[in-house]
């Protein structure tokens, strides 16, 4: 008799996984993403959190996360939408210094990047 025991994915990993549906799009190519960033997640943790967890996603686990986001409109349809959506959460966090959103034949998108080693670059140049 075999017993097969399916581990809880760690949380930390979900969280990646969420960042890469924003970046990739694809649930295959996130799931695969994930399986190679696996060994670095499972690294970050305890000993303990590593007998307990899983350090990857299946690509059904990343579809029903992408599929959960779209019907929270977090992810949605349109394009630019998502960029502008990605954009706003990443000026909250710091990363961004200015958006300019798209406006079709009227303006141009512009997204200015700073992150916390270019802001020490930009003050030590």
């Amino acid at each position: 008799m075999r017993y097969i025991i399916i581990l809880k994915v760690h949380p930390n990993v979900i969280e990646c996984c969420m960042e890469d549906l924003f970046d990739v799009g694809c649930a295959r190519d996130v799931a695969r993403i994930s399986i190679r960033k696996a060994q670095v997640q499972k690294a970050k943790v305890s000993p303990v959190e590593r007998v307990v967890y899983r350090f990857f996603m299946l690509t059904k686990e990343v579809h029903n996360i992408a599929s959960k986001l779209h019907v929270k409109k977090v992810i949605v349809e349109n394009d630019w939408a998502t960029i502008m959506q990605e954009a706003y959460a990443l000026k909250s966090q710091g990363k961004i210094v200015y958006v300019q959103p798209y406006i079709p034949t009227k303006q141009l998108f512009v997204l200015i990047l700073q992150d916390d080693w270019m802001l020490k670059m930009c003050i030590q140049l």
